[in-house]
């Protein structure tokens, strides 16, 4: 079992490293040649409350496997009236800072099978479960970071996926509408689908 273990965090950590390496180096072009207008406003990350970390806290899925800490969200959400205003200071305070506790970052790490031979490393993509407390974290960022790129209008008007009010299904109703306007007007159509 050890053997195994070790041979997954060996592949898996380095899979970003060699990918990096099959890169080729992009021109050096100033990210800002890509946005179609310059942003002036800056960010802001208000304070967090007690009162929004319990209701992400009631958003979260139930789930009984454990963290690297070995806590369940079972556990959390039926302790969480507890935790909240240590919490709410901690998460506060990484948001003024930028800094991200440690045990926070620490994920467990859980290879998946995806198909063909199983003894094969590549057939296998890495699951990250990270502890309760850092989901609590992130969704009080993604909450802020989602406010202000929906306020300045920053998100290109076709990004459906990761957005309120938005679904994938929307992309294909697009995607539909295009092909019979296509058809319509007698004209070919090709896709290219990129994952």
């Amino acid at each position: 079992k050890s053997h195994i273990a070790n041979s997954f965090n060996e592949f898996f950590t380095n899979i970003g490293p060699s990918l990096a390496d099959k890169i080729s180096t992009p021109p050096n072009v100033d990210h800002t040649e890509y946005f179609k207008f310059l942003n002036t406003k800056s960010m802001f990350f208000w304070p967090t409350t007690e009162n929004e970390l319990a209701e992400i806290c009631s958003e979260m899925k139930s789930s009984s496997s454990a963290r690297h800490d070995e806590l369940s969200s079972n556990i959390l959400l039926m302790s969480i009236p507890g935790f909240l205003k240590p919490l709410s200071h901690i998460i506060n305070c990484s948001m003024n800072t930028g800094i991200v506790p440690e045990a926070m970052k620490i994920a467990k790490i859980t290879p998946a099978y995806k198909t063909d031979d199983k003894h094969d490393l590549n057939n296998y993509r890495p699951i990250s479960i990270l502890p309760c407390f850092s989901k609590l974290l992130e969704k009080a960022v993604f909450k802020r970071t989602m406010d202000f790129l929906n306020k300045c209008n920053i998100l290109y008007d076709k990004q459906f996926d990761f957005r309120q009010k938005h679904s994938t299904y929307m992309a294909l109703l697009e995607t539909v509408d295009q092909i019979s306007e296509a058809i319509d007007k007698k004209q070919s159509t090709v896709g290219v689908f990129i994952d």
